[in-house]
């Protein structure tokens, strides 16, 4: 199965030899049962451990083919090259390999759960994994015995760092949780303090709204929760508010706010002017009772009324457009986007999703009857439902229950041990169908060094806290590039300025001999020069050689890391001569790495295995003339996730001069849900 591959002997197998050799002469027979092919074999297991810690796994694989060669039947070995083949792209080998493991009875629980977990995600999980009921994962009280953490919370709004906004009605404040539901900072509104606040709203503009249902305003106010600003007063007239309480915003420079008082949604500026309002009885519509709950979603206002037991549909001008849900909700409060078509509802004792297109109404959790009076819940980062209990004083998560038991995937990335003892790891962590998760801090994490805990490692830093990218321009080389040097140029300029304060930028040619044209240490004019030179070939390139050099260009980096391919929207017959698109796609999203590409033709249409790969890997398209062109990309590479955490510690294990094997152990801890994955290193060689 494993084939010897010759190369010339390292230093130390030299020596080796030449101690075997001396041993041969001076000592009795008996003293002469050195195993010189175990000897060769873990020479060839540390050789490959090194490389695929330094991100490159076709040496690798070499080296733990090569070790095998040796010692066929090395478990460890076994395990470690079907990691490497896995990180290489080639994911249905390493299932193989893992799968022989198994069958042999040989395989560890991890293994066998690793082996599960990459099937499911290989097979159809995304596509059948219909939501499933939602089940509480953890409760937080307000009532402490000594104390009251927080009082009557109305509203929550999550965070893309997985934290997440309480507002809390009954103690006039805004409190901010971390993802483990462990308390941040609160927010009283400074000098100017809050006055029975019901809802926030984070634009992503820099500051908050917050709506004062007894104040009969809304504060805009800072992330330290100082009040900047106010508009509105107590009355009925335009502008003037009666107890507001729900709030939306379009995304185009407009919030709506549920005017429970006088039974009409308003709608301002960021600034505080009023725009209209809405929601009075007409022809058309019957009027609000209790408008509640209020969402901006598809270019339409949805507002729940608590009396009337509906959603009511406007669109951004507040022109009625129909009723959703009658005769279906208990008593429908805050609006949340639940899925692409679907809205969460609390619907004051349970929480249900409206399907938009079909009216379909499903029950997302009953909340197992424990709850009071649920005004508003909202997804997190990472899957869960969060949401508040008026009533009951408290908070509730809750989780995927099939999430619960099948855990998260983690996936150990490297170890760097170049200054051991000071170890470097890096580490990703998914759910189980791949989806990366965020906000995890060090509480969540447990590393070990051969089953002994390391009580003193520093968290170094999450990618996702991080704007900065490193990027990899791919440029298509063929013929059919030469019509469009000048928009190759454009690109590349904006890219440069782009990129400039946030990451790095390097370029690679997609040629017959893929090549990096261009380092991140080029200047600019060396970066245009370079890409236009690309634009005038006469042979067809090879697409996937390219993408295989763009990754090992961007492997080592602890930031983002995207690649942009500039394509004339066709790729030629040899695409996929060497790697297939399968290969090609999971080369690419086994290290993290996201794929976008950039039409730039006028009448380019989309490629499919473009496409594809811009699914599968997070990215996106762009087409260079649409009158949004490429403005957003470098802004949507930063803001993308990844799930990759750093970690330094102080090894405490005896490395024997760099020979021995130092296991590594890294396990997550998430509400209920945990994970864990094995890896390891050497230290250098010392002589």
């Amino acid at each position: 199965m494993y084939t010897k591959i010759v190369r010339q002997p390292c230093l130390l197998l030299r020596v080796i030899n030449v101690l075997s050799l001396i041993t041969l002469i001076i000592l009795p027979v008996s003293a002469q049962n050195i195993d010189m092919e175990e000897v060769y074999a873990r020479d060839e297991f540390r050789w490959g451990v090194r490389s695929f810690n330094s991100g490159n796994f076709s040496k690798a694989i070499i080296s733990f083919e090569n070790s095998l060669a040796y010692k066929p039947q090395n478990t460890l070995t076994r395990e470690w090259l079907g990691k490497a083949y896995y990180r290489g792209g080639f994911v249905n080998t390493a299932l193989g390999i893992w799968e022989s493991i198994i069958k042999e009875k040989k395989a560890t629980a991890l293994l066998q759960n690793k082996y599960e977990t990459i099937s499911a995600q290989l097979g159809l999980g995304k596509e059948l994994s219909e939501k499933m009921h939602y089940v509480i994962s953890l409760e937080i009280t307000g009532n402490k015995e000594d104390y009251s953490l927080f009082s009557k919370p109305s509203s929550v709004a999550t965070r893309a760092d997985g934290s997440f906004f309480l507002v809390a009605y009954g103690s006039n404040e805004v409190l901010q949780f971390n993802a483990n539901g462990a308390l941040q900072k609160r927010l009283r509104g400074g000098f100017q303090v809050f006055d029975h606040p019901f809802d926030v709203l984070d634009t992503g503009e820099g500051f908050l709204f917050v709506s004062e249902f007894e104040g009969n305003r809304i504060a805009r106010c800072n992330y330290d929760g100082y009040i900047t600003d106010s508009f509105g007063e107590r009355g009925s007239g335009d502008g003037q508010l009666l107890g507001p309480q729900y709030m939306a915003a379009d995304g185009k420079g407009y919030i709506y706010v549920t005017d429970w008082g006088n039974r009409r949604v308003c709608k301002f500026d960021y600034e505080g002017n009023f725009i209209l309002s809405f929601g009075k009885r007409n022809l058309d519509f019957p009027g609000f009772l209790a408008p509640s709950g209020i969402l901006c979603f598809r270019e339409k206002i949805f507002v729940s009324d608590a009396m009337r037991r509906h959603i009511a549909v406007f669109d951004l001008s507040g022109n009625f457009i129909g009723i959703l849900g009658s005769e279906v909700f208990h008593g429908p409060e805050g609006l949340a986007v639940f899925d692409s078509d679907e809205i969460l509802v609390a619907d004051t004792d349970r929480l249900v999703s409206l399907n938009i297109d079909t009216e379909l109404v499903s029950v997302v959790s009953d909340l197992e009857n424990s709850a009071g009076k649920v005004l508003k819940a909202e997804t997190d980062i990472n899957g869960n439902i969060i949401a508040a209990d008026f009533d009951n004083n408290g908070i509730i998560f809750l989780s995927e229950i099939s999430s619960i038991y099948s855990g998260l995937f983690v996936q150990i990335d490297s170890v760097y041990s170049g200054n051991f003892p000071n170890v470097v790891l890096s580490a990703r962590v998914q759910d189980r169908l791949g989806s990366p998760i965020s906000g995890l801090d060090a509480s969540n994490f447990i590393i070990t060094e051969g089953g002994y805990s390391i009580q003193d490692y520093s968290f170094e830093f999450t990618t996702d806290d991080s704007r900065y990218a490193d990027i990899t321009v791919l440029i298509e080389n063929s013929p059919r590039m030469e019509k469009y040097a000048d928009q190759v140029r454009q690109v590349v300029l904006e890219l440069i300025n782009d990129i400039k304060s946030s990451g790095s930028m390097r370029m690679v040619s997609a040629g017959e001999i893929p090549m990096l044209i261009a380092g991140s240490d080029s200047k600019d004019r060396e970066f245009v020069s370079a890409a236009v030179g690309e634009t005038s070939i006469e042979k067809e390139g090879k697409f996937d050689q390219g993408i295989r050099m763009s990754v090992g260009e961007l492997i080592s980096s602890k930031n983002k890391r995207a690649i942009v391919f500039l394509s004339s929207g066709s790729l030629g017959e040899n695409a996929f001569s060497e790697y297939d698109l399968l290969q090609t796609m999971h080369y690419m999203k086994n290290n993290s790495v996201q794929f976008y590409s950039i039409y730039l033709g006028s009448a380019a249409s989309s490629v499919e295995e473009l496409e594809y790969l811009c699914r599968e890997t997070g990215g996106k398209s762009y087409h260079f003339f649409e009158p949004s062109g490429i403005g957003t990309l470098i802004d949507d590479i930063s803001l993308s996730r990844n799930g990759m955490y750093v970690f330094t510690f102080r090894s405490a294990r005896n490395p024997d001069f760099g020979r021995a094997y130092l296991p590594l152990e890294l396990e997550v801890l998430l509400l209920k849900r945990s994970g864990r994955d094995e890896s390891g290193y050497f230290a250098p060689l010392e002589f």
